[in-house]
């Protein structure tokens, strides 16, 4: 029980449903950025295999202290992937995608005193997160006819976790078992970035530019909640066994 330890977790991933970054004001009127950054669509979805990937060093038979890399792709909800999706105020959603991927320090306490084969344990991590998403959509500009926008929306962050398990140990070096865990993504910056495609006519009106941003008053950068779980491998390795 003691010696380098690399854990590889699989499972489930849960978010909020609504994009963590909103920009409802971002277009002064009449131009609408969509329901997506109005905060009146739910796109998001279950990510059924999301991955965590931790390596450490466990110091003592109760401790051990390392780093993890956390990964997930969210599902896109009510045809926001594949232009289903027809905004409240007009214009369609496509091509939605959203990623996030965190990376920090964690420490983990076992609960050896039970038993030799099954030990519960508890994580606390603390890291870095990165949330990215990004769409297509089709919509009126300006009252001047339809035309493409790409929209990218990044928020980055801290990320605390909390994960409990067990170790169902196989072997000495070798043990599974279920997770589950609870994140909390606190926002440090938010950016909105657009792009158009063929715009229909020269726009000369300022308050009608496409602007791209990080911060300021028109970006919202909203903290959220993931849920997740599921099945765990670990081996642990001793370099130096006493």
């Amino acid at each position: 029980m003691h010696g380098i330890e690399v854990s590889v977790r699989l499972g489930f991933m849960l978010a909020d449903g609504a994009s963590p970054v909103q920009a409802p004001n971002l277009y002064q009127k009449p131009v609408s950025v969509g329901d997506i950054l109005r905060g009146t669509e739910s796109p998001y979805g279950l990510e059924p295999l999301g991955l965590v990937v931790s390596a450490g060093y466990r110091l003592l038979p109760w401790l051990s202290v390392g780093a993890f890399f956390s990964y997930a792709s969210f599902q896109a909800n009510d045809g926001t992937d594949a232009g289903d999706y027809l905004d409240k105020v007009g214009g369609n959603t496509s091509q939605l995608q959203r990623q996030l991927w965190t990376l920090g320090a964690y420490g983990r306490y076992y609960f050896t005193q039970f038993h030799r084969r099954l030990q519960p344990w508890v994580e606390l991590g603390l890291g870095y997160s990165d949330d990215n998403a990004n769409y297509v959509r089709l919509g009126p500009q300006g009252g001047q006819g339809p035309e493409q926008e790409s929209y990218n929306l990044e928020e980055k962050g801290i990320v605390a976790r909390l994960t409990a398990g067990l170790d169902w140990r196989l072997a000495p070096v070798f043990a599974l078992g279920p997770w589950v865990s609870y994140e909390r993504e606190v926002p440090l910056t938010a950016c909105v970035e657009v792009d158009i495609a063929q715009p229909p006519a020269p726009i000369v009106n300022p308050d009608q530019s496409i602007p791209n941003t990080c911060g300021g008053s028109t970006i919202q950068a909203n903290g959220y909640g993931v849920v997740a779980g599921g099945l765990f491998l670990k081996l642990t390795i001793d370099p130096w066994p006493r």
